[in-house]
């Protein structure tokens, strides 16, 4: 398939991303197995990870079925098997998608080695690591009576309710579930705004983003810019940004992009992936936002054409 340049100015508002937030309040955990012995030093218990049909503290609600979906995704599944679902102590400070999709096995204090749905709540059987670093803390707080609170980590889809409020209504990348301590206030937990996704056409009731949006002012100059009859080393370039950019990487494997388009926006600073029609309605659209260093490679690659 050969990638194809034109304009972007049909598609619809885009406002997911990386989520990284607490979905769940503190709960006290159920502890259901202490181990301590020469080499051994950690606890099991049980929790409330996360709560569905509700809005969370914030203001972003959770479809049960959706969730239920991308908590039995083969990869979690997969991962609870081998018991290898590991959690960080805290999220990681960054913005970085392929830090943010990646688990850190120098920071993790916890994995979940079982999962299940009770009505509209999700519930984890949680084991402390046995090391003597954050999974030994972690063990030392649920014994002496703290709180558990966890928080997903995930890229995500999600739709505009108001000014305010979204909903996770589809399928997410479920990457884990982290420990946290709740916050003073609930805006102390954010998302990232990279790599973005726009999910198929009619799915959303979002709306149309102007020029302005992608970097331009002018239909004129789009269209002068960006005509979709491209020469071969336009093409080439969209091959080639694919190739070094992480986030496109990232967002084709995680979501499983069987792309038949690809092309840059009128910006220059996003790579639109297309999917092919299913018949159904389904077909997606997905825009990610090319890195920096990405974007002065467009600057620099098409200056000398």
């Amino acid at each position: 398939m050969t990638p194809i340049v034109k304009p972007f100015t049909d598609a619809k508002e885009v406002v997911a991303s990386v989520i990284i937030e607490q979905t769940m309040e503190p709960v006290k955990p159920k502890i259901i197995h202490v181990e301590k012995s020469p080499d051994l030093f950690y606890v099991r218990f049980e929790a409330c990870l996360q709560d569905f049909n509700v809005f969370n503290r914030n203001n972003r609600k959770y479809l049960l079925a959706p969730m239920m979906e991308s908590w039995n995704a083969p990869h979690i599944t997969e991962l609870i098997k081998r018991g290898d679902l590991f959690g960080e102590a805290g999220h990681p400070v960054t913005k970085d998608p392929v830090r943010v999709v990646s688990i850190d096995p120098k920071v993790c204090c916890h994995r979940i080695v079982d999962r299940w749905f009770k009505g509209n709540s999700l519930y984890g059987t949680i084991e402390t690591l046995n090391d003597d670093l954050y999974g030994k803390q972690f063990t030392k707080h649920i014994l002496q009576g703290c709180t558990a609170a966890f928080s997903l980590r995930a890229l995500a889809p999600l739709t505009k309710i108001d000014a305010k409020r979204v909903e996770i209504r589809s399928k997410c990348h479920i990457v884990t579930e982290d420990r946290v301590i709740l916050p003073s206030h609930k805006a102390a937990y954010a998302t990232g705004e990279t790599p973005t996704l726009i999910q198929g056409t009619g799915t959303y009731e979002c709306a149309m983003p102007t020029l302005e949006s992608f970097g331009n002012t002018s239909e004129e100059n789009v269209n002068i810019n960006w005509a979709i009859n491209m020469e071969s080393s336009e093409a080439e370039l969209v091959n080639y940004l694919m190739e070094e950019s992480h986030n496109v990487k990232e967002i084709i494997d995680h979501f499983e992009v069987g792309y038949e388009s690809a092309y840059l926006d009128s910006s220059r600073k996003n790579i639109i992936l297309g999917e092919k029609p299913d018949g159904c309605g389904g077909n997606r659209t997905f825009v990610v936002s090319l890195e920096s260093f990405v974007q002065e490679e467009v600057k620099n690659l098409l200056g000398r054409w």
